[in-house]
């Protein structure tokens, strides 16, 4: 399910967006650093619903277990 979603793929994008943050000169075009701070936002929105649903469902399965 997480390469259905290219979840590796986001988390690069947001690494190499963090570094681009760094760069003195990222808020020199604040249209752009604000695109990129909505993609980055989005993404980890993603990976985030991702990894709360796979817990919620490992937790799930784990009552079903024990009933």
């Amino acid at each position: 399910m997480a390469t259905l979603f290219d979840l590796a793929g986001k988390q690069s994008r947001i690494d190499e967006i963090d570094q681009l943050m760094m760069l003195d000169s990222f808020w020199n075009d604040r249209k752009k650093a604000q695109a990129l701070i909505n993609e980055k936002n989005d993404y980890s929105s993603i990976i985030d619903t991702y990894k709360k649903l796979v817990e919620q469902y490992s937790s799930m399965d784990e009552t079903v277990e024990l009933l």
